[in-house]
């Protein structure tokens, strides 16, 4: 009986020195400090609601970079630079810097609940000529509209890539797992490259594929080039310093 009741004293006491270590740090809003109670490992779920912003961006921009975790990107061709942005969870807010004419855009880095109702769009207007562009986001699609730069980058690791129109130099779409399409987008090099996913290229009308070497390779899929149908791979090479690369781990290849 002794034993029994020295076991529920200890328990008591252990209870009561729990209790009153989180109320002197605050854990029950009471005590003498400000002590968070969100532990790592329980994650941040944030604020949910419906944010937005929209901002002007200076008429002189030259580059644009756009690195997000979580986000739907578009770039397009307009009269008045800006960007237009929408998202759901404070922990997906995107910030915009400007240093000269280029532009940074961005969510903070930290570990997110990636549910269903986070949600951002990233819209962004500029002029029809930069010099550099480089999109990136680890999930989410990305899309570009008649934009042209001498150096282009998009790129998303879960995601599909679509670039519509425009002039490069050069041209660089990639994604993990998603398609990529680049359709009527005049360059000298392109590169588009999806692990899993299909990359389809249609070149202007105006463009001849003839004037290109021509790397195309999938693993698991099919081949297709200027009409017609390959095994996996097809090569060509001409003088000159125009290329197109393009390859699928899992997924088919088609350039027309």
């Amino acid at each position: 009986m002794k034993k029994v009741f020295l076991g529920i004293l200890g328990g008591v006491t252990i209870l009561c020195v729990v209790f009153g270590t989180l109320w002197h740090f605050g854990a029950f809003s009471g005590g003498k400090a400000k002590f968070s109670m969100n532990f790592p490992f329980f994650g941040d779920k944030g604020i949910a609601g419906d944010f937005s912003d929209t901002q002007l961006l200076p008429q002189t921009m030259t580059e644009l970079c756009i690195d997000t975790s979580v986000a739907n990107l578009t770039v397009q061709v307009g009269s008045v630079n800006s960007v237009e942005m929408k998202w759901t969870h404070d922990y997906l807010e995107p910030t915009v810097t400007v240093e000269g004419s280029v532009v940074h855009i961005e969510q903070q880095r930290k570990r997110i609940n990636a549910s269903g109702n986070s949600k951002c769009s990233i819209t962004v207007t500029v002029p029809p000529q930069l010099s550099v562009v480089k999109i990136e986001t680890d999930v989410g699609n990305v899309e570009s509209e008649n934009v042209s730069a001498s150096n282009a980058k998009f790129e998303s690791d879960v995601g599909n890539v679509r670039i519509e129109g425009g002039t490069f130099t050069s041209l660089i779409a990639k994604s993990d797992t998603g398609n990529i399409r680049v359709e009527g987008a005049s360059f000298d090099t392109c590169t588009a490259d999806s692990d899993v996913g299909n990359v389809r290229i249609e070149l202007p009308s105006d463009v001849n594929g003839q004037d290109y070497s021509v790397s195309l390779k999938t693993d698991v899929g099919n081949v297709h080039a200027f009409g017609q149908s390959y095994k996996q791979t097809f090569t060509q090479s001409v003088p000159g310093g125009k290329f197109i690369n393009a390859q699928s781990d899992v997924g088919n290849v088609n350039v027309e």
